[in-house]
């Protein structure tokens, strides 16, 4: 998306502009030939199984069922896509359009704007 022009203001405003509500998406992934299916892990766990079983936190790391056993993440990724970069739950996924109104630089609250 692109970013909203900021109104001007005499001090630069910190809260980011964004498009619509402050939602996320996990991201979807081609499988068997498919595109936009919903990502599974080797294993076929789902992004809302990672949540439940709190596999791993909303920041991108490892929650307190993850076994170290488990290694990392990107282990039990497919096509390169890991739970931390598909689903919304582990720290991926996909926010609105969101730009810092000063900078347009990404805000990194707002993952993959």
């Amino acid at each position: 998306g692109t970013c909203p022009t900021p109104v001007p203001t005499a001090a630069p405003a910190v809260e980011p502009y964004c498009d619509g509500e402050l939602s996320c998406s996990d991201t979807p992934v081609e499988r068997d030939g498919k595109s936009d299916q919903v990502w599974i892990s080797s294993t076929t766990a789902t992004c809302q199984q990672y949540e439940d079983e709190n596999f791993c936190t909303p920041e991108g790391g490892y929650g307190t069922g993850w076994k170290d056993e488990w290694e990392t993440f990107a282990d039990w990724g497919v096509g390169g896509v890991d739970a931390s970069e598909a689903c919304c739950a582990c720290g991926g996924g996909s926010s609105p359009a969101c730009c810092d109104s000063s900078s347009f630089a990404l805000n990194q609250a707002w993952k993959n704007c």
